[in-house]
């Protein structure tokens, strides 16, 4: 599988405040945009994120000006195209031609937060998007790397009083949670159910990592009914980080901000 080499986002910079990274880079003008073009040497492996129809006109107006210095038909791609809003019909057939893969869907998180994934390592593991198909009975779900995967609605079973209504989709908890109204699903639940290589890496760093602090503190906050964003003023990004493992065991104010909102003491944490 060929891994992201880097991702643009088209559109104003000073909407944030988030900085370039290696993986990460902001492209604010025409030029810009041009030149990010220009200098891909990788095409297959980037990333474009359009935040709106002008800016998705000049990526376009460069793509097809370089794809015709480009020998092959695989050359004159420059890898994954998302749309933020739902394109016109005039541009998103040269696009499904000039690109691999293009996404567009009816709910997306936050530019802060789809920066920040998609700035990521582990983008792979969130999902920054997605649309429900009534026809289909499907969800697809754009991930951090911008590539797509579909699942059956039928994955998402009712729990106690909690039914899922597919009409009300949305993306929280900074790419980790899906929501169909009052009903919540876990995403790396999702990626389990759906995509065979991520079930198989999942099951090997769960054998290695149930005895964490951070798989009790999930265990926990699951069997309280709560949202990694229910720990104020914690936030839930820092939630996330705590229960992935990503950072170590919280201490002083942070642990016993977290025991506070669970109604244990810090040393009960790690029990469950």
């Amino acid at each position: 599988m060929k891994l992201l080499e880097k991702a643009y986002i088209l559109g104003e910079k000073d909407l944030l405040d988030t900085a370039d990274t290696d993986a990460l880079e902001w492209l604010d003008s025409d030029e810009a945009i041009r030149s990010a073009v220009e200098a891909v040497s990788a095409p297959g492996r980037s990333a474009w994120v359009a935040r709106d129809e002008k800016s998705a006109e000049s990526l376009l107006k460069a793509a097809v000006a370089k794809s015709m210095k480009r020998r092959s038909r695989a050359d004159r791609r420059l890898g994954k195209l998302v749309f933020l809003g739902r394109p016109r019909q005039g541009i998103f057939n040269p696009a499904l031609s000039l690109f691999n893969h293009v996404a567009v869907a009816e709910h997306w998180l936050s530019l802060p937060e789809m920066a920040e994934i998609i700035g990521s390592r582990d983008r792979r593991k969130y999902v920054v998007g997605g649309a429900v198909d009534p026809g289909t009975d499907t969800l697809t779900v754009v991930r951090g790397d911008l590539s797509l995967l579909t699942v059956p609605l039928s994955v998402f079973r009712p729990s106690g009083t909690s039914k899922p209504n597919f009409r009300r989709f949305d993306v929280t908890d900074f790419g980790q949670t899906i929501r169909f109204g009052e009903y919540e699903a876990d995403v790396d639940a999702v990626l389990y159910e759906g995509d065979p290589d991520y079930r198989r890496r999942e099951r090997a760093r769960r054998r290695q990592s149930e005895n964490t602090f951070g798989a009790s503190l999930r265990r926990l906050r699951l069997l309280r009914n709560m949202a990694q964003s229910d720990f104020p003023p914690l936030p839930a990004r820092t939630i996330a980080r705590i229960e992935n493992s990503e950072v170590g065991q919280p201490r002083g104010q942070t642990l016993r901000t977290i025991s506070r909102h669970l109604h244990v003491s810090p040393e009960e944490i790690a029990s469950f």
